[in-house]
């Protein structure tokens, strides 16, 4: 499931970085952590984000880093691949600010 990622007071039009969903908050978060620790040149300044979703009735926990710009985003995503991390580039929902 790929879902855009919206700061709150940062408008939608910065790209970010899904990891992936996991069964609690706790992995998310120890999952985000992880990734960051292990390339940190290429996710500075992303911020990590948790998101909370109910997918067919399950609770479900999106790990991402957000307020990147499209670029960066591609190419941390690109680094992170080459790791064997999977992820997706999450493109803004376009609505503006």
């Amino acid at each position: 499931i790929l879902q855009v990622v919206s700061r709150a007071g940062s408008g939608d039009d910065t790209w970010g970085v899904e990891l992936g969903t996991f069964a609690s908050r706790h992995e998310a978060e120890k999952h985000l952590l992880r990734t960051s620790l292990a390339d940190m040149s290429a996710l500075d300044g992303a911020e990590r984000k948790v998101t909370q979703t109910t997918v067919e009735g399950r609770i479900q926990f999106s790990a991402k880093f957000v307020d990147m710009t499209q670029s960066n985003a591609t190419r941390a995503c690109e680094r992170l691949k080459a790791r064997n991390t999977a992820c997706q580039p999450v493109a803004p929902t376009g609505n503006g600010a």
